[in-house]
């Protein structure tokens, strides 16, 4: 799953947290 932003890690979920060619931060 991707997801944009600086949010809360789901439960159960591991997240790592990449660099987007815009400049955001995504986890994936």
């Amino acid at each position: 799953p991707m997801i944009y932003g600086r949010g809360p890690t789901p439960a159960g979920m591991t997240m790592v947290p990449m660099l987007l060619p815009d400049g955001r931060i995504g986890y994936v």
